[in-house]
């Protein structure tokens, strides 16, 4: 599991959420929400009110790339599969 939220924060779980372990993403932007279709397919979004951001993982959150996008901040993300979505 992957929870998200303020200051770049990713905690990310392997065990039920016995445990979780902090990841810092390849953003400073606050992040609001995250979606998983899939044990390795994620994304995550936020922004800071000037500029928002995507995050996406395709390997369950060991790692994660950045998409800066315009002046938007983004609060929610979903995903039913790869290609479809919305937020």
């Amino acid at each position: 599991g992957t929870a998200v939220g303020g200051g770049e924060t990713i905690l990310r779980t392997t065990n039920g959420g016995t445990t979780w372990n902090l990841q810092y993403g390849p953003t400073t932007k606050e992040l609001n929400s995250v979606s998983f279709t899939d044990e390795n397919y994620g994304t995550a979004v936020g922004g800071d009110g000037y500029t928002g951001t995507i995050l996406m993982t395709t390997n369950g959150g060991v790692s994660w790339t950045s998409q800066t996008i315009g002046e938007v901040n983004l609060f929610s993300v979903y995903f039913i599969d790869l290609l479809r979505g919305g937020n």
